[in-house]
């Protein structure tokens, strides 16, 4: 399965937990997609298990080569995060990958 295709299946699933979830993304390769797969199931979760999933989902992130790839992906936790309703949490995620952009040249 491909890593586009992997990270759709979240959206038809449901997981009982982030380890759940976590685990199941990490066939994911590159850490863009899973990032996203992990925020997509993350945001079906209990606030406690989502905010767990979320820093799975920036780790992820942070795997990929450079600034770029690494905070374009946070839109998908920051989202996961606010959506169950962790909103301080969402915002500390965005102020990080705010600072981090700052430091993308093109």
């Amino acid at each position: 399965m491909s890593d586009t295709t992997h990270r759709n299946s979240v959206n038809q699933r449901s997981f009982g937990s982030s380890k759940e979830l976590v685990d199941y993304c990490k066939p994911i390769e590159q850490g863009w997609f899973r990032c996203q797969a992990i925020a997509i199931g993350a945001a079906k979760l209990d606030p406690e298990q989502c905010e767990i999933a979320c820093r799975a989902a920036v780790k992820a992130a942070q795997s990929e080569s450079d600034a770029y790839r690494q905070v374009t992906p946070l839109a998908w936790p920051i989202e996961a995060l606010a959506s169950v309703g962790l909103v301080k949490q969402a915002h500390r995620l965005a102020d990080e990958a705010l600072s981090l952009a700052m430091t993308i040249t093109p």
